[in-house]
């Protein structure tokens, strides 16, 4: 479990902020800003944890909280961040370090499009309705490249065609070399810049047996 506190931050950001922790390091997160004594915050969790439930069962060290297994808010004395912290780490159960990612189907790169429609139609996209994760075999082409804050981008070819890929969060997933042949799991995101209509969004890689 993360949990992390500072003085004056912004609460818009601190669900997002979160969502990356959870992301980077595969572990609920809860991201706090203190304010004339108060700590509010938000969380975040990975599928294998319910925090809202865990949250409860120290919620001796809260004022008040609320949400679903996914994604909670709460707020705190700021006297109480340290024990709170504590109490969370020693409840929350351990997780594996490995990531695991549910594929729905197998597709080509090129014959995504041919399904984009489909998938459009199903947005938007939540806890209650997750966006379709494929998979398919490819080679790695370039390295990745930070295109602006959390995104990247790196290069893979299918059957003798180059296709972007996006990768949302740091490229500390991103193992595999330029020339490497890999498994890669991904999804398809709305994007108005792409010709398509879509972009290629990373969900998981892992080098080709």
């Amino acid at each position: 479990m993360l949990v992390f506190c500072g003085r004056g931050w912004h609460r818009g950001v601190l669900g997002i902020v979160a969502a990356r922790l959870v992301e980077q390091f595969r572990r609920p997160a809860i991201v706090l800003s203190e304010e004339d004594g108060r700590a509010h915050g938000s969380g975040r969790s990975v599928p294998e944890i319910d925090l809202h439930a865990v949250v409860s069962s120290v919620s001796e060290h809260v004022e008040t909280f609320g949400g679903h297994s996914q994604a909670i808010g709460v707020t705190m004395a700021t006297a109480a961040v340290r024990p709170f912290r504590d109490a969370l780490c020693a409840k929350c159960p351990r997780l594996h370090s490995e990531r695991t990612v549910a594929v729905d189907a197998n597709l080509r790169l090129a014959d995504a499009k041919q399904i984009w429609p489909e998938v459009r139609a199903l947005e938007p996209f939540g806890n209650s309705n997750p966006n379709p994760i494929f998979a398919t075999r490819v080679q790695v082409q370039t390295a990745p490249v930070f295109i602006r804050n959390w995104i990247s981008k790196f290069r893979v070819s299918q059957n003798g065609v180059v296709y972007d890929i996006k990768h949302l969060g740091t490229d500390q997933g991103l193992c595999a070399l330029p020339g490497e042949r890999v498994d890669l799991a991904y999804s398809l995101q709305s994007d108005t810049w792409t010709r398509e209509g879509f972009s290629f969004v990373l969900e998981g890689l892992r080098n080709a047996a």
